[in-house]
């Protein structure tokens, strides 16, 4: 459970923590922090275990880069070693909120009461679902963030109208979503025959779906390869789409958005990018590992 005020204010101190650097890695100064802090804040994780959360999400998704691998691993023993240890920390998680009696206002304590059909959840269903949420309530959001400023300082009026007219903070928010997508392709099986386009698709056979290409769909979209603040529909798939699979946390992200955008304002007029993002080997999520930006120093406000 997360107060009103959360987002913002978490978003203008952590703003206010690097503005008279004049400069940071903007991924790991910036964008991870908010989405880390809401999704851990959310489940009850501890303060000091939130950076913990990171790294073993950050490792999971990235078990086929040299940066996260330890030295003599496979990636899949990479991505093994951290998901035992995040679901060693996830099972002592919920032991500990079931010895406290699960009564506090956290999820995992939500959990824990939770029942469906009169029938509690499972442990395996609980640490899943913590597991889940916990790992991908952080990295798709902060990856849109990431790719949405750069997006800005790639199309400089764009910045510029945004920082004028703070009122566009909204459509700017979708069009930084459709735009970066952060979930690349999902594979789904059909359940019917259905034509697309000329081609056949039989029930039971696998597709893939490329949501970056979506966004960019020529019948749906003006100008799709143009980046427009002001785009209005904005019908895209950034958020999975309809249906069962439809984001879980849609309004949280979008919340999440509005809020480090609009703590960004007072920095982004003269942000420049201070070299090439580097960009993780994945080929789910386009995460963006490090970001190196420049911009003019503010007289600092207030830690955090």
């Amino acid at each position: 459970q997360l107060s009103d005020n959360f987002v913002e204010e978490f978003a203008r101190r952590l703003v206010d923590s690097v503005s008279e650097q004049g400069g940071c890695d903007f991924v790991r100064d910036l964008s991870i922090k908010l989405p880390l802090a809401a999704i851990c804040e959310m489940f009850g994780v501890p303060t000091e275990d939130w950076y913990q959360i990171f790294l073993w999400s950050e490792t999971l998704f990235g078990s086929h880069d040299p940066e996260f691998m330890v030295e003599g691993e496979t990636p899949e023993q990479t991505s093994r070693r951290a998901s035992d240890e995040f679901f060693g920390y996830i099972g002592a998680l919920v032991e500990r909120r079931k010895a406290e009696g699960a009564e506090g206002p956290d999820l995992v304590s939500a959990l824990i009461r939770g029942r469906v059909d009169g029938k509690a959840l499972s442990d395996k269903e609980i640490y899943d679902h913590i597991f889940l949420m916990l790992a991908a309530g952080n990295e798709t959001t902060r990856n849109a963030t990431t790719g949405g400023v750069i997006a800005l300082l790639q199309n400089p009026d764009q910045r510029d109208l945004l920082c004028a007219h703070p009122e566009l903070l909204e459509s700017a928010v979708e069009e930084m979503l459709r735009w970066t997508t952060p979930v690349i392709q999902f594979m789904r099986t059909a359940v019917s025959d259905f034509e697309l386009r000329g081609t056949t698709i039989r029930a039971g056979e696998s597709v893939g779906l490329f949501y970056p290409s979506a966004n960019r769909d020529e019948d749906v979209f003006a100008e799709p390869y143009r980046f427009d603040i002001t785009r209005s529909p904005n019908d895209h798939l950034a958020f999975g789409g309809f249906g069962a699979h439809f984001c879980l946390g849609a309004n949280l992200a979008r919340w999440e958005l509005r809020g480090i955008m609009r703590a960004l304002l007072r920095i982004l007029p003269e942000m420049e990018l201070a070299g090439e993002p580097a960009r993780m080997v994945n080929g789910h999520v386009g995460s963006i590992k490090h970001l190196p930006v420049t911009y003019r120093p503010a007289p600092r406000r207030e830690g955090i």
